[in-house]
């Protein structure tokens, strides 16, 4: 059973990470003055297809969000009709955290200077947002794709950050604020998927990584520069946050199984043994009846991943510390990132550095994404 106890009225809430491999779901009990408390988890695998366009990841993946909906809600039903419950019998409200290639953020940085001290105005903030959105979604674009997503973070006077800068007066005016859009046809259709499960107007979407971010913040307060790697299964997200607010968000088409499959394919192997093939070579258990080659093909493909991976980060400076978590072989893809950044230390997230801000029922899997998702989602203030 949860944690939670008779009179405190928890409300539920159901987030749904949807990456490019795979759908996850978690049922989350919100509790004034409690940390927030995984109920259940569920995940569905989307499938790859060689040569597969988007209109068959879009089937596969909407297939995958219905199938761990329905299972959460029968986790649910079971576990709100046991002897004694007080879990709620509804779920309140319903939230997206979308990875890539179902959205696209921005990170940006925005600097103006006054010829005098001016009282600080979030209307200045907000044109030079107007102003990034237009480039984003040219007025032939406007009905295809949603804004679904827009947050100012650090605020800079003069050089320092101030948390009550509005009307502060000022010659130097500094903001890191991010933003997001996503299909607008997709976003009613994984409304439609999710229908029978709390009304439109209680679904909110996100970035997977912008959610991360707003976690972390609540997580390790202290850490205000840093670079947060998040290699899922045919992608890689990378953010990197500089004095506490985004100056990149990025995306490459690399992930954890593109790499085991191109192991796979330049071993003459299939997955499995590919995938055998990173842990042996990651835990440092290959040698003599493994051939050479073998270690050097891991090597070469670790290199490739980093190299790109820092390519893409390149417009801004990478922090001196870096976050990493993967949906598989975090060792593997951590060497890798600390061999390209070699000023850098890479640093797996672990699920101890969370769960003192997050809680598990007995049903739910300690994972990290989904505490970090709910510990943001508080933050936000928004359940």
């Amino acid at each position: 059973m949860p944690f939670f106890s008779k009179g405190l009225s928890p409300r539920l809430t159901l987030i749904l990470d949807v990456q490019s491999s795979v759908v996850r779901g978690s049922l989350v009990a919100f509790t004034k003055n409690a940390v927030p408390e995984v109920i259940s988890t569920a995940e569905a695998s989307i499938a790859w297809k060689p040569r597969g366009d988007s209109a068959f990841l879009i089937k596969v993946t909407l297939k995958a969000v219905e199938q761990v909906v329905g299972t959460i809600m029968s986790s649910h039903h079971e576990l709100a009709h046991e002897k004694n419950s007080v879990l709620p019998r509804t779920i309140d409200s319903l939230h997206f955290a979308l990875s890539s290639p179902w959205i696209v953020s921005q990170a940006k940085v925005f600097k103006t200077s006054f010829a005098k001290e001016t009282p600080a105005s979030r209307s200045d903030i907000e044109r030079a947002m107007a102003e990034e959105r237009a480039r984003l979604i040219p007025v032939d674009q406007q009905t295809e794709v949603t804004v679904i997503e827009e947050k100012i973070f650090d605020v800079r006077l003069n050089g320092y950050s101030v948390a009550d800068w509005m009307g502060k007066p000022a010659r130097n005016l500094e903001a890191s604020y991010a933003m997001s859009i996503a299909g607008t046809r997709m976003i009613e259709r994984f409304r439609q998927a999710c229908g029978q499960t709390v009304p439109a107007n209680r679904m909110s979407f996100h970035s997977s990584l912008l959610l991360q971010f707003i976690g972390m913040r609540t997580v390790m307060p202290e850490r205000a520069s840093y670079g947060l790697f998040h290699v899922h299964g045919e992608l890689t997200d990378i953010a990197i946050m500089n004095r506490g607010g985004c100056t990149f968000f990025g995306s490459m088409p690399e992930g954890v199984r593109t790499v085991v499959r191109k192991v796979a394919n330049r071993s003459g192997s299939d997955d499995l043994t590919a995938d055998s093939l990173l842990t042996l070579y990651a835990a440092g258990h290959i040698d003599e009846i493994h051939s050479k080659k073998d270690r050097e093909l891991a090597s070469e493909i670790a290199e490739d991943w980093s190299r790109d991976a820092s390519r893409l980060a390149s417009a801004s400076t990478m922090p001196a510390i870096i976050y990493m978590s993967a949906s598989a072989h975090d060792d593997y893809f951590s060497e890798a990132l600390a061999k390209s950044y070699t000023q850098a230390r890479v640093v797996r997230l672990s699920i101890d550095d969370l769960v003192p801000h997050v809680r598990f029922a007995p049903r739910a899997r300690r994972q990290r994404l989904p505490a970090l998702y709910a510990i943001a989602i508080r933050s936000l203030s928004v359940i």
